[in-house]
């Protein structure tokens, strides 16, 4: 049995990373090349569909689970990762879509536990090519040969240098490709063929210290086989580096006018078909109320004696937070049908008097005739008028606006916690404002949620279900989390609940 690992992210929506729309491409082409193999018996893809580094590695260890229970022995792992990654501490991290440079252990996927789920399926041959900054992890030959069998692993550059691409690829991987077409006359392609061209491929580049240079680690017989080739390779292949061209032709049409009247309607149908309509709205708001009523506490919160209470309400001013919610919906939500009432008031400020020697941008009468001006500004209090948001309705038939996910304590030393989700439709898309609170005490046998930050995610109708359970899931963890070191705290000692 052989298994493909294949991960391609691209940052869309992240605030710390670059964006990476290439990623998706390598990912896309690799895994066609994958398929085209008809080799691997088991495939898993993470992308940008795993917005966290927890949700991935949660779908990574069940599919190693999986795998663990089957009887058949497994030939081969091939890993393949595309995206941002960085080396700090004897530690590669495969960087997910949540990174952040505060907290990186928690937001990517670290290179040491990854290996730990490899070592698990005992394959004979493990396979990874990395394409990412400062992914040439050193593997000391007699740490690896304990772990894994035999080994073949190719990183995009060493663990100082960056991994260069531009908008269509990353340069590694379409050195990869390019290495698999050099082999198609041959009846058989080994990795080492795939190595000896890519190495072959960027010494040929120009050199510097700073100069992308793959890195290699292999250990075992040096003649593994990738795979036969076939006809549906060699057409993967070729399609890949004719579309460029094709791509480049279709543009040039573009600007010159010359789609014809059927190319314009075949875009207006396709465009039209992307809009919802208020029985898809309708549907899909039932969707994600049953999935999240059906979602459980997990048992860590289960054992503690805690409850869970889920309403679906209207929008009205109980709502946690309600007056910054006003706020960044008046902010984010314009073209989701939002509507908003102000609150007008005065307020009294601190501006610069203006120089009658001032022309506007920066030049001055006294300037323009050489003389500078040596006068110190002046200030003045004014008025002036401000716009304040202080509710808002939104425009639908549905019936509710808002969902509460809230995690009830039976216990006086531990306060409740509650998420609350709101989805703002418009015709082609779908915004979904959530916010986590904690609740204090504001009296004696009284709680009230402490203010927090609106945050907002793009959704799709694809996705809107699994956004919102997994913001679920993250929400029960980091409870949990935050439960267990308070109550370490109070015994004096860290350990477990």
């Amino acid at each position: 049995m052989r298994i493909a690992i294949l991960m391609g992210i691209t940052y869309e929506n992240n605030s710390t990373l670059e964006s990476l729309p290439a990623c998706k491409n390598d990912l896309n082409i690799i895994e066609k090349i994958i398929d085209a193999t008809n080799l691997y018996d088991e495939k898993l893809i993470l992308n940008d569909e795993y917005p966290t580094a927890y949700a991935a590695m949660e779908k990574l260890t069940k599919f190693v689970e999986n795998l663990e229970k089957k009887p058949d022995p497994i030939e081969e792992v091939f890993v393949y990762y595309s995206g941002h990654g960085g080396f700090d501490n004897n530690e590669f991290y495969y960087a997910w879509n949540n990174y952040s440079n505060k907290n990186p252990n928690t937001t990517s996927l670290l290179n040491s536990q990854f290996d730990d789920l490899l070592r698990r399926l005992k394959a004979k041959l493990t396979v990874k090519f990395i394409d990412a900054c400062q992914s040439g992890l050193p593997y000391i030959k007699d740490i690896v040969k304990p772990t894994f069998q035999d080994c073949f692993f190719c990183f995009s550059c060493r663990k100082n240098q960056s991994s260069g691409c531009d908008e269509k690829n990353s340069f590694f991987t379409y050195a990869l490709v390019e290495s698999i077409k050099n082999c198609l006359e041959n009846n058989q392609i080994r990795y080492r063929d795939l190595q000896n061209y890519i190495a072959d491929k960027f010494s040929a580049e120009e050199d510097g210290e700073d100069s992308q240079k793959p890195y290699f680690c292999s250990q075992g017989k040096n003649t593994d086989v990738f795979c036969e080739v076939t006809d549906k390779l060699k057409n993967i292949i070729n399609e890949f580096f004719v579309q460029p061209v094709v791509n480049e032709v279709v543009e040039e049409k573009i600007k010159k006018a010359e789609k014809s009247e059927t190319d314009y309607f075949d875009i207006i149908t396709r465009i039209d078909s992307s809009f919802l309509n208020k029985e898809i709205v309708k549907n899909l708001s039932k969707e994600v109320l049953g999935q999240i009523t059906a979602i459980p506490l997990i048992d860590s919160l289960n054992k503690i004696k805690f409850t869970k209470l889920i309403t679906a309400e209207k929008i009205n001013n109980r709502i946690p937070g309600y007056k910054s919610l006003c706020t960044f919906v008046d902010n984010n939500c314009s073209d989701y049908f939002a509507e908003i009432s102000y609150d007008y008031k005065t307020r009294t400020v601190k501006k610069e008097k203006r120089n009658p020697w001032d022309m506007g941008l920066g030049l001055s009468y006294r300037n323009l005739f050489g003389l500078y001006d040596y006068s110190e500004p002046t200030y003045e209090w004014v008025d002036e008028a401000v716009k304040i948001p202080k509710d808002f309705y939104i425009k639908n038939d549905l019936p509710y606006d808002y969902i509460s996910f809230k995690i009830q304590s039976r216990c006086k030393c531990i306060t409740d916690k509650e998420l609350v989700l709101i989805p703002f439709y418009n015709n082609t898309s779908i915004y979904l404002v959530y916010a986590q609170f904690d609740y204090k005490y504001t009296g004696i046998e009284e709680t009230g949620p402490i203010p927090t930050t609106w945050k907002g995610k793009k959704c799709s109708t694809d996705n809107l279900a699994e956004t919102t359970k997994q913001l679920i899931d993250d929400f029960q963890e980091n409870t949990f989390k935050e439960i267990k070191e308070f109550l370490d705290k109070e015994a004096g000692f860290a350990g477990g609940v």
